[in-house]
């Protein structure tokens, strides 16, 4: 384990194995800035709410896959959302509505498909 103050600007507490730093956490003076980091997994639990705050911007990355899941459902509120797809776009439910209050436009470059058994325009 090391504690480390550098000169005032920051504090960092990390954990050494086999003389290679493997978890640190840094609170740095200039920006101010907290730094979290993990040669390994990071596990954040709470027994009960768990919150994000941020005046800025919040942003959310991974290399491979980042998975969202709500036992009690997902919410996601904005005064715009934007979803966009590299590749493929799905959005499946056992009911599905899809609507605009003032302007409702679907698209198909090549191709637009609407199938069922029964399909009712207007």
């Amino acid at each position: 384990t090391v504690i480390k103050f550098d000169k005032d600007d920051s504090l960092s507490l990390g954990v050494v194995n086999g003389g290679e730093l493997k978890t640190e956490i840094r609170l740095l003076k200039d920006g101010p800035e907290i730094v979290i980091h993990s040669k390994g997994k990071i596990n954040i639990n709470a027994e009960g709410d768990m919150e994000l705050t941020s005046k800025g911007t919040m942003k959310l990355s991974a290399s491979k896959k980042l998975v969202m899941k709500g036992d009690g459902g997902v919410e996601i509120n904005g005064s715009e959302i934007k979803a966009k797809a590299d590749s493929n776009l799905e959005l499946k439910g056992i009911n599905a509505v899809v609507e605009g209050s003032a302007t409702l436009e679907a698209k198909g470059g090549a191709m637009a498909k609407i199938q069922a058994a029964l399909v009712k325009i207007n």
